[in-house]
């Protein structure tokens, strides 16, 4: 922090570049304030801060910037905002302005003690359907495998059985060339077992439903630095199709 910089704003994936390193985390260290950018779309919303330092990852909305939550089941409310009467309004709507209301399709839950506390776990295009109607929303178990050191970036999607299968990009840093996949797998499934006690049967991640990434074929992400889930899912189509048959 040479320029004695004491506030910035940052791409969500930059800030977590910066905190996989000690360099990175001493260089945020000297920061009074990070900020994030929010949606293309409605730009920064402005938030209040949690008033405990431990719900840093939930945010609480500014009543003068009005929003609604608007439930979607199993916990789940998605964001939406709504067009205020008057001439004061929302930036989105100079964007769009025929619109009475935008939907982010950004999901959230509840704070399970503070309901004016919401955190966020995905997007609602994420979601995908399984067995016996239920309803499989990836961001928060990708999040927590993301948290394996062997593991760069992960995605879950579903067969045609609609069957979890799991997607794994190794962190190459980390995993060495003789490394087998079936390596990587046995080092990630105490993660994945525990990660599956928290979830319904049908939800659930089988051993023989784990697919690793090949080094030629690495997830693409957008310019923010989140995955393209559409298109890792095609390019590992044969893949899926090849467990599915098997399985």
């Amino acid at each position: 922090m040479e320029t004695g910089v004491k506030t910035g704003v940052f791409l969500p994936h930059m800030l977590t570049a910066l905190s996989s390193s000690t360099e990175g985390l001493e260089a945020m260290a000297g920061l009074t304030c990070i900020n994030f950018v929010g949606m293309t779309e409605a730009g920064y919303l402005s938030t209040l801060r949690p008033h405990e330092p431990k719900d840093w990852e939930y945010f609480e909305w500014n009543p003068y910037h009005p929003v609604e939550m608007r439930d979607h089941g199993c916990g789940y409310s998605e964001l939406v905002i709504p067009r205020p009467a008057g001439r004061y309004t929302h930036s989105v709507f100079l964007v769009l302005p025929n619109q009475r209301e935008f939907c982010t399709g950004d999901l959230f839950t509840q704070h399970p003690r503070n309901p004016v506390l919401w955190k966020h776990v995905g997007r609602q295009d994420d979601v995908s359907k399984l067995q016996n109607r239920v309803l499989l929303y990836p961001c928060p178990i990708e999040k927590r495998l993301e948290g394996h050191s062997m593991v760069s970036r992960a995605v879950l999607t579903t067969d045609h059985a609609l069957r979890v299968v799991l997607i794994v990009n190794p962190d190459r840093k980390v995993v060495q060339c003789s490394y087998l996949p079936e390596d990587i797998v046995g080092n990630i499934w105490p993660l994945v077992e525990e990660i599956n006690c928290d979830l319904p049967l049908e939800a659930q991640i089988t051993r023989d439903h784990i697919l690793i990434a090949s080094i030629d074929k690495p997830f693409q992400t957008t310019a923010k630095g989140t995955v393209r889930r559409r298109l890792v899912v095609e390019s590992y189509s044969e893949e899926i199709e090849a467990i599915s048959v098997l399985n």
